[in-house]
Formats: structure tokens, C-alpha cells, sequence
């Protein structure tokens, strides 16, 4: 199964260099432009499947590029910093698996709540690839897990504004996945 992963446009907390904004941040200007720049890219695939994170710079992205979301799943959310949401001294919390700043996620957190988002898409989708248009920290996790990053890398992964990006992965991939952030150990464990 081919998946599209699309992060957001660009955001008034991404112009800043915030780590990450409140769900109803909206698109910048630019933001706007880029959502418009990446329809026609867009529009090229006959998705079987488009699930959008209910966050409003994702369901805006996704109406400025042309498309109807089928699902709006919150698995798709933005890892939440809590503590650290303003704060760049703490930024380096969200590098941790199983580490998570005061009222935060952890990477072991993020990546369990977005697969499981992700097995029921991986079930309803039709024949053609399936577009997820979501936040930089799931996209980040999704990617480095399918491509075997070791978690103690996952968040170094540079996860760019509206910009396409692709994996094939299976419906068994995935449990196999979701099963496994159940169980890892945190990196330096035994």
C-alpha cells in the first residue's frame, strides 16, 4: 500500500521556529501559498483514501490544495509538548522514546496513538495510495519507524512544510509496527 505524507503548509509558530503551535493556529500567508502550490502534485494521484489531522492548519492546508478529507482521525494530532510548547530548552524532550515534557507526549506515546489511527485507514482504503496530511512530530515517527530508524534518532528526522513525501507499507506492516512500540525497549536498555 502506498502512502503520501504531507506535512502541513507553514504556520505563524513554524515562522517563529516554535516547536509546535495550538490545534487552531492558522496557515501564514506563505502557508496559504503553499498549500496552493502543492495541489496540482496533489491532484496527479487518484488517492483511494485521504485522512487529515483535525488540527486547523492541516484542515486548511487540505482545502486550499483541493481536497475533501475522508477522515479526520485524532491520532493525526501534533505531538503535545505541554510544558515545553513554548519553551526551546526543552525542545530536545521530544528526541527522547519514552521520555515526555510536563503534561506532554513521549516519541513511544505519538507513535502508538498515530498507528493506531492508522490500521483502521489501512483497512478502508481502496486500491490507490492513501494521503495522510498531518503535523511534523507523527510524520517524523511514521517515517523513521517504516524506515528503520533507531528511536533514539527519530526526532532528528527533518520533516519539510507541504512537501510530499512517500512509503510503501503494508496493513500488516503496520500491527507489526504498532505491536512493537508496545514493547520496545527505551534506547540503553538491556
Amino acid at each position: 500500500m502506498e502512502w503520501c505524507l504531507l506535512r502541513h503548509a507553514e504556520s505563524a509558530h513554524n515562522r517563529a521556529g516554535r516547536p509546535t503551535g495550538p490545534p487552531d493556529a492558522p496557515l501564514t500567508a506563505r502557508g496559504r501559498d503553499q498549500a496552493r502550490a502543492v495541489a496540482p502534485l496533489l491532484a496527479a494521484h487518484r488517492f483511494s483514501l485521504v485522512a487529515c489531522s483535525p488540527w486547523a492548519r492541516c484542515r486548511e492546508t487540505a482545502h486550499l490544495a483541493g481536497l475533501r478529507p475522508d477522515r479526520w482521525p485524532p491520532g493525526l494530532g501534533e505531538r503535545r509538548l505541554g510544558a515545553a510548547a513554548d519553551r526551546h530548552t526543552e525542545v530536545d524532550a521530544r528526541l527522547a522514546w519514552d521520555r515526555a515534557p510536563t503534561g506532554g507526549e513521549s516519541n513511544r506515546a505519538v507513535a502508538l496513538r498515530l498507528l493506531a489511527a492508522l490500521e483502521p485507514l489501512a483497512a478502508a482504503a481502496g486500491p490507490g495510495p492513501v494521503l495522510l496530511i498531518s503535523h511534523a512530530g507523527p510524520l517524523r515517527l511514521l517515517q523513521g519507524l517504516v524506515d528503520g530508524v533507531p528511536t533514539d534518532q527519530l526526532g532528528r528526522i527533518k520533516i519539510p512544510l507541504c512537501t510530499p513525501s512517500w512509503r510503501t507499507v503494508t496493513a500488516a506492516r503496520l500491527r507489526a509496527l504498532h505491536a512493537w512500540c508496545r514493547s520496545a525497549p527505551a534506547p540503553g536498555d538491556p
